[in-house]
């Protein structure tokens, strides 16, 4: 064993030092380049072309297909169909693929996921969903009925209720002896279909009932109408739910009723207004004479004593200027009394 000089340890320390540099450095570059590819996967796949447009609608075709972009960097795809949203894909393609086809029956009638998912060389990346809807089958078979009535003149109401399990009933399409067909969505139908304006006679009615994927199951019914209805004056149309009273006719008629009730409630709160200026007016009328008939009986009163005064010869001072006040407060109390009557009636006729 030997010593170094002072020299030789200083190079050594030095080399040391830019060794481990340099190996924390690759270290660092190496953890950084893993970090990155981990927290980086393949984004999710971007559809191109469906036959299934929208995730929203429902169809009655099973046959189809999907495509999507096809990155470069890709290695794998993953792709299967589900009924709920968020499995991991689990047929796995090692040659990747840009287009799937559904064959016809590959779908059931219901609600599908289809999921894909891209690889690249070091791991999976996000999953796509995209929504299916499949309806293949009609609504269940209904019947149409119509609703009694112990009004002999009255149209008569038809009534009708179709169901559909899967996608449910979008509409009925109402049709009278093979006349135009009158569209009724559910909750129209459900307060029945009038048969207005229609002679006297049997007519078959025919409804069919949509669902929403388009499939259809129609219903028939003879009609006897016997309410005394000449054609002349109006045309032959049915009456709905919807053009015989809606929630819409029923919001209409509820203002109506506010506004006449509170139009009716402002005349006769001006009636009655009226009705009490006039009591009042004639009661201002009556006030009125009482008081002039009053203020003249105290008048001639007053007049008549001043009168018996001034018959004297000889008037003290205090006496005459007594006649004088009782005078000149005479004419004032006039003037002012008879003012306040008029301003009475200036705001009574106002």
């Amino acid at each position: 064993m030997f010593l170094l000089n002072g020299t030789a340890q200083r190079l050594l320390h030095t080399f040391r030092y830019y060794v481990g540099v340099v190996v924390c450095v690759t270290v660092s570059l190496f953890l950084f380049a893993s970090l990155a590819s981990a927290q980086t996967p393949p984004p999710a796949p971007t559809i191109t072309d469906t036959t299934f447009i929208d995730p929203e609608a429902w169809y009655t075709t099973t046959e189809g297909s999907i495509s999507w972009d096809l990155p470069s960097y890709v290695t794998k795809v993953a792709l299967d169909v589900d009924d709920v949203s968020g499995f991991e894909p689990y047929t796995v393609y090692e040659d990747p693929i840009s287009t799937y086809i559904f064959t016809e029956g590959s779908l059931a009638d219901g609600v599908h996921y289809f999921g894909v998912q891209f690889k690249d060389a070091e791991t999976w990346g996000k999953v796509l969903y995209r929504k299916i809807q499949i309806d293949t089958t009609a609504p269940q078979p209904f019947t149409v009925a119509v609703r009694s009535s112990t009004v002999t003149n009255k149209f008569p109401v038809i009534t009708f209720e179709a169901s559909d399990e899967t996608s449910g009933i979008a509409e009925y399409r109402v049709s009278v002896a093979g006349g135009q067909p009158i569209t009724l969505t559910p909750s129209e139908a459900y307060l029945g279909y009038a048969l207005t304006n229609f002679e006297d006679g049997t007519y078959v009615v025919e409804v069919t009932a949509y669902d929403h994927a388009g499939n259809t199951t129609t219903a028939r019914i003879a009609v006897p109408v016997a309410a005394g209805w000449v054609a002349g004056t109006e045309s032959n149309a049915g009456t709905t739910g919807k053009n015989r009273f809606t929630g819409k006719d029923f919001f209409v008629a509820m203002l109506l009723v506010v506004v006449v009730g509170q139009f009716l409630y402002l005349l006769a709160r001006h009636n009655a207004y009226v009705r009490e200026i006039d009591k009042l007016r004639r009661e201002a009328d009556e006030v009125e004479d009482q008081m002039v008939k009053t203020f003249d009986v105290l008048r001639a009163e007053i007049y008549t004593q001043i009168l018996a005064i001034t018959k004297r010869k000889r008037l003290s001072k205090k006496e005459e200027v007594a006649v004088e006040n009782l005078n000149r407060m005479l004419g004032a109390s006039e003037t002012l009394l008879g003012k306040e009557v008029d301003d009475v009636i200036e705001i009574l006729n106002k």
